[in-house]
């Protein structure tokens, strides 16, 4: 070879590998949903994936729930079988607070969204404890399991 088609060839795997190292940055983390618990009625799903990167004790959580038939609550017009939770949680306090939820009807389509949040802000006065038994009580074993902390 050349010292042309060396230096085009050095170029060209040059352009490639950068373009795939962007490429790859610009791809949000997609959800791993992994079972927190299951019964007759419902089973509950956490997000390992927003589980891996909360390194410190204040970070955003979800977790799904997918029921096993319809339901209906006051201010959804449609009947929905998920609803995915935005929890943020901070262990320092050991509470919690509801940011988002989102129902989602059998063909797995959004049907309502509620945003608890005041321009983004997280009212503190709001957060309640975290409790044994509850859902964030696992997602907090699991946490301090991965981090060694919480």
């Amino acid at each position: 070879m050349t010292l042309y088609k060396t230096t085009f060839c050095t170029l060209v795997l040059l352009f490639f590998t950068l373009s795939n190292i962007i490429q790859a940055q610009n791809v949000e983390n997609k959800e791993i949903w992994k079972e927190l618990s299951k019964n007759k009625f419902n089973t509950v799903y956490y997000d390992l994936t927003s589980l891996i990167e909360a390194k410190s004790s204040k970070f955003d959580q979800q977790v799904k729930t997918e029921y096993n038939s319809e339901q209906k609550m006051p201010g959804i017009n449609d009947k929905y079988f998920t609803e995915i939770i935005l929890y943020s949680v901070n262990f320092d306090e050991g509470k919690y607070f509801i940011k988002k939820a989102t129902y989602l009807n059998r063909k797995k389509q959004e049907i309502k969204v509620f945003d608890y949040t005041s321009n983004g802000k997280i009212d503190t006065k709001q957060m309640m404890p975290i409790t044994k038994g509850s859902p964030i009580f696992d997602i907090f074993l699991l946490h301090k399991t991965l981090h060694g902390k919480g």
